[in-house]
């Protein structure tokens, strides 16, 4: 695919996301959001470790992310079809692992990636590199 396919096809997918994406507005005066005007920020900085409530949720979800993302990395860029909007992949991270996953210390679980190359694209036309990402 010609680096002016590319273009085109990431100038359509940032096209069809401002236009009827969720929280996207018709009107080009609508305000954003912009933060409060307290000094105050909230303090997002609180370590999640092994025995947090929520560590086994965020190592699922870090695994899942980072095995869907170096799936879809090699796959030649080219026009996306329609119907690969609605592509999903479902990976199974048995504790011991698969062909497909790595395997973990937590318990088995199943992580679904919608649209991975859709989504590839579009970090791709907004210039984030993989390694940014994760």
């Amino acid at each position: 695919m010609s680096s002016t396919a590319v273009k085109e096809q990431h100038a359509r997918i940032a096209a069809a996301l401002t236009a009827g994406g969720i929280g996207a507005s018709a009107s080009p005066d609508s305000s954003v959001r912009s933060e409060p005007e307290t000094s105050e920020k909230a303090d997002t900085s609180k370590l999640i470790s092994a025995g947090h409530e929520s560590f086994d949720l965020i190592f699922m979800m870090l695994l899942g992310i980072r095995t869907a993302i170096s799936k879809f990395a090699n796959v030649p860029q080219r026009e996306l079809a329609p119907n690969e909007f609605d592509d999903k992949w479902d990976g199974d991270f048995l504790a011991k692992g698969s062909a497909d996953t790595p395997a973990h210390t937590q318990q088995d679980f199943r992580f679904r990636d919608f649209s991975p190359l859709v989504f590839r694209q579009i970090r791709e036309h907004f210039g984030v590199t993989n390694e940014e990402y994760l």
